[in-house]
């Protein structure tokens, strides 16, 4: 068995065990806090690989198909005399809310948790500095030549790549300009250039932001053509990050914030058909980028668990039937109205919503198979 592969494994293990875990414990805290009954508690779907069941009569599993997992509480059909009490369909409102509003809120907060972590301990960043810009590109009809160091991207400072892409990403699916300060390295002599993305193209299934607007990062010549080794960083082209506890928890707010709404914002413009539906990412996408970031190192595997958790997050918030986000809807109807709505009002919306998931899961699996090509 290759090591690739066994990392690929690792990777798909790990990031079910945290990021669907972690979703999953926060419904299951909160219905146990909330005095609801939990009757099985699920990492997985199909076959149980392994289980258990504790003095509460909760099930634990975990199960074959790693792309889920679940929750489930005690309902009516399920419930004795003495056991009625712990229904959730018979608690109040605000006890169902937040039962349900716990899946995803724990996965924000488990990427906070990440990304303070990740501050705190430290991590090295490449300055971004560009390379050779591509001739006739957009960049290149802006101006901007090698060997600049970009220090504000619309005016946001940003001190690596990563801030780099973030911001580039926020204009994509929309045909406006992109802002960009940089500085000579040597004489730190200040450059602005306006970025004009009307001919922006994007390949959505193969995605390169930087690319596609003519910049790449610079890096250090290897000689010898046949030569495939790493190139050694120069000291001057590296930036620490480690922060004190205080500090790290500010950029750990500031990155989970930031990549919410980057969601939230990428997620609209799929809705509205600016973006395209290649876009999408499956499971194979999905396991291979985990398998990818845990065969780089801790740090850039925690990075992108956050990363997910937040991406689990916000999908599920979404007011989708089928998923938490139309539960809630659901929840806030019944608050207005002061009734629940009608089972089979409910169970027509849960099928669509179903089928509308099954149908941007089927989308994504496509995707991912024509990324393989």
């Amino acid at each position: 068995m290759s090591t690739t592969f066994m990392f690929l494994l690792a990777g798909i293990f790990l990031t079910v065990l945290m990021v669907v875990g972690v979703h999953e414990l926060g419904h299951f805290l909160a219905a146990r806090l909330l005095g609801i009954r939990v009757l099985k508690f699920s990492l997985g779907f199909g076959r149980e690989l392994a289980s258990f069941t504790d003095r509460k009569k909760t099930r634990y599993s975990l199960s074959l198909i790693p792309l889920g997992g679940y929750v489930s509480l005690l309902e009516e059909s399920d419930a004795t005399n003495e056991d009625r009490h712990q229904v959730f369909s018979r608690q109040p409102l605000w006890k169902r809310f937040s039962v349900i509003a716990a899946g995803p809120l724990t996965n924000l907060l488990f990427a906070l948790l990440l990304y303070w972590i990740i501050f705190m301990t430290g991590f090295t960043s490449i300055l971004p500095v560009t390379g050779e810009v591509t001739p006739h590109s957009i960049a290149k009809n802006a101006g901007m030549s090698s060997a600049q160091q970009i220090t504000q991207v619309d005016g946001t400072e940003v001190k690596s790549w990563t801030g780099v892409m973030f911001r580039i990403l926020d204009h994509i699916g929309n045909h406006d300009i992109l802002k960009i300060e940089t500085k000579n390295r040597h004489s730190n002599v200040t450059h602005h250039y306006t970025l004009d993305l009307s001919t922006w193209k994007l390949d959505p299934l193969k995605p390169d932001p930087l690319g596609s607007l003519g910049l790449s990062p610079w890096l250090p010549k290897i000689s010898g053509k046949m030569n495939t080794q790493t190139p050694t960083l120069p000291g001057w082209l590296l930036y620490k990050n480690k922060y004190d506890p205080l500090t790290a928890f500010r950029h750990a707010w500031q990155n989970t914030r930031d990549f919410s709404v980057l969601n939230l914002k990428m997620t609209v413009r799929i809705l509205e058909g600016q973006l395209s539906l290649k876009s999408l990412g499956g499971p194979i996408s999905i396991f291979g980028q985990a398998g990818q970031a845990l065969h780089n190192g801790a740090v850039p595997f925690i990075s992108f668990v956050a990363f997910l958790s937040i991406a689990v997050g916000i999908i599920n918030i979404l007011p989708i039937p089928g998923l938490d986000g139309g539960h809630l809807l659901f929840q806030i109807i019944e608050s207005v109205t002061r009734r629940p709505i009608s089972e089979r009002l409910m169970a027509l919306f849960q099928r669509i919503g179903i089928i509308f998931i099954v149908m941007i899961a089927i989308q994504a699996i496509v995707n991912d198979l024509m990324r393989l090509k």
